[in-house]
């Protein structure tokens, strides 16, 4: 039997205090189908084990994000030819 790989993430992303993590809570979320089935794509994109998993790996870099939000930052795509596009996210 294979042991699971613990992942690991950069320090820009360890903003949540995963210390609580192995003190389970049980959430329940109601999703519509569509809503599930993008959820689903996304996780088997993200190769995450669980939506658990996907939703915590999520809250870590909405974390992040926020993070540099309230810092004054922005966030920039960058083309393959160094072209910069200035990324606005609006909650």
């Amino acid at each position: 039997m294979s042991k699971k790989k613990k992942r690991t993430f950069p320090p820009y992303l360890k903003l949540i205090d995963t210390s609580r993590l192995s003190r389970h809570v049980r959430l329940t979320l109601d999703f519509t189908h569509a809503s599930f089935d993008a959820l689903e794509k996304i996780r088997l994109r993200a190769q995450a084990t669980s939506n658990g998993e996907l939703i915590r790996d999520a809250l870590r870099v909405f974390e992040w994000f926020l993070h540099l939000r309230e810092k004054g930052k922005s966030l920039q795509v960058v083309t393959k030819t160094g072209g910069k596009e200035h990324i606005e996210i609006i909650f």
